[in-house]
C-alpha cells in the first residue's frame, strides 16, 4: 500500500513539473477620479435658461488597462443640467480627460456626482458646490469677513475687492482709503459668509461665488475669464492678503511697477518713503512722459495717503495697501505695496502692485 501512496505522489508531481506554475490572478485595476478644479471650491454655472453652459473637467486614469469605461455625471438633487452625461472613454491605456457641459435648473448650490465604471469595477467622487448663476443671498453665518484682495493680469487689468463692513464688499480700486458703503450701488455689493459648509463659502451680490480654506481664498467670477479658454467665468486662487494701514504705519524703502503690455492707464509707476515723511514719485499714463513729483506725505487712517508739494500744494490722494503673505515659504510672492493714485481731488482711481525694490 505504501508503494502504491509513494508512486501515486510521485506521477501527481511529475504532471504538475510539466504543466508549469499555476497562473496568478489579474490585478484588479485601480481607476481614479480627478476634478480639474479641487472638488471643495464652488464652481459657477449660468441659468439653463440662458442656453449656456459651464464646462466642468476631470482627468479619469486607471492602474492598468480596462474594458470599455464610461464617465456619467448626474445632480445630486435635480438642480442642475448636463448636456452630454454619459461619456465613453475606452480602456483607459491613458489618463483621459472628460468635460460635462453643466448649467443651473435652480438657484443656490447644488452637488454634482461623477462615476467612472469599466466591467466590474468603478470609482466617483462629489462636487458638493456647483453654483447657479444669479442666486440671491443666502443668509449669513459671520458678522464680518475683513480682508481685501488685490488681482493684476498680465495685459495690466486690475481687479479688487474689500469687505468693507458686515454687510458689503467693495468691487473696485479705492480712491481715498477703505471705502464705505451703507448701500447698494457705486461699487458697493452685499455678501454672505456661510461657515456651515467646508470650506466657508462666500457668495459677493449675485455674480460672485467664493471660498476660504485655511489661508487661500478662491474665487470664481471676480477676475476675468481667459479670452482663450471659452469660459464664461474666470477663477483665481488668492494666497496673500491686503490690509488698509493706520496712520501709525511707518513706510520706508523704493517700490515700482511697470508694464510693457499695459495701453492705458497708469503704465508705470514709482515711489520712495523717507523716514523724515518725504517722498519721491513718478508714474506715467498712457505709456507717456513721466510725471515726477517730490516733497512730504502723510498716511492717514485706513490707508489714505496724500503727496505734497515741497510748497505745500496737494499734488494727488489715494490709498495704499500692504500685502501680506499668509505662507511665504510655500507662495514666496514678493513683497510690495498697492499704490492707487485718484488726483488732486481723489476722484479718479488707478493703480498698480508695486514690488520692493530697494
Amino acid at each position: 500500500m505504501t508503494r502504491i501512496v509513494a508512486t501515486l505522489a510521485a506521477l501527481l508531481a511529475g504532471t504538475a513539473a510539466l504543466s508549469g506554475p499555476t497562473p496568478q490572478a489579474a490585478a484588479a485595476p485601480t481607476i481614479t477620479v480627478t476634478p480639474q478644479i479641487e472638488a471643495y471650491y464652488p464652481q459657477q454655472v449660468p441659468p439653463a435658461s440662458t442656453g449656456q453652459t459651464t464646462r466642468i473637467t476631470v482627468v479619469v486614469s486607471s492602474s492598468e488597462p480596462v474594458p470599455q469605461a464610461t464617465v456619467t455625471a448626474r445632480s445630486g438633487d435635480g438642480g442642475l443640467a448636463i448636456s452630454n452625461p454619459t461619456q465613453a472613454v475606452g480602456a483607459l491605456q491613458q489618463p483621459t480627460t472628460v468635460s460635462f457641459d453643466v448649467a443651473g435648473l435652480t438657484p443656490g448650490s447644488h452637488a454634482l456626482l461623477i462615476d467612472a465604471q469599466a466591467g466590474g469595477f468603478g470609482t466617483g467622487i462629489v462636487l458638493p458646490y456647483v453654483w447657479t448663476s444669479g442666486s440671491p443671498l443666502p443668509p449669513r453665518t459671520v458678522r464680518q469677513y475683513p480682508r481685501a484682495y488685490g488681482w493684476e493680469g498680465v495685459d495690466g487689468s486690475v481687479r479688487m475687492l474689500s469687505f468693507v463692513s458686515n454687510q458689503f464688499a467693495f468691487l473696485g480700486l479705492p480712491a481715498f482709503g477703505e471705502p464705505k458703503c451703507t448701500q447698494e450701488g457705486h461699487g458697493c455689493i452685499p455678501y454672505s459668509v456661510n461657515t456651515k459648509t467646508a470650506p466657508a463659502q462666500v457668495q459677493i451680490g449675485t455674480n460672485i461665488i467664493a471660498a476660504v480654506h485655511y489661508t487661500t481664498f478662491y474665487t470664481d467670477g471676480l477676475v476675468p475669464p481667459d479670452p482663450q479658454s471659452g469660459e464664461l467665468y474666470g477663477h483665481y486662487v488668492f494666497h496673500q492678503t491686503l490690509q488698509f494701514p493706520d496712520r501709525e504705519t511707518r513706510l520706508r524703502g523704493t517700490y515700482r511697477y511697470v508694464s510693457h503690455d499695459r495701453q492705458v492707464g497708469l503704465t508705470y509707476e514709482k515711489v520712495s518713503f523717507d523716514d523724515d515723511g518725504s517722498y519721491r514719485l513718478a508714474y506715467a499714463v498712457d505709456g507717456g512722459p513721466k510725471t515726477r513729483l517730490s516733497g512730504r506725505f502723510h498716511l492717514g487712517r485706513s490707508g489714505r495717503i496724500t503727496f505734497w508739494s515741497r510748497s505745500g500744494h496737494v499734488r494727488q490722494r489715494g490709498t495704499l495697501l500692504k500685502a501680506v503673505a499668509s505662507q511665504p515659504h510655500r507662495y514666496p510672492y514678493p513683497p510690495g505695496i498697492w499704490l492707487i493714485l485718484s488726483g488732486k481731488r481723489a476722484a479718479h482711481p488707478d493703480g498698480n502692485f508695486l514690488e520692493l525694490v530697494s
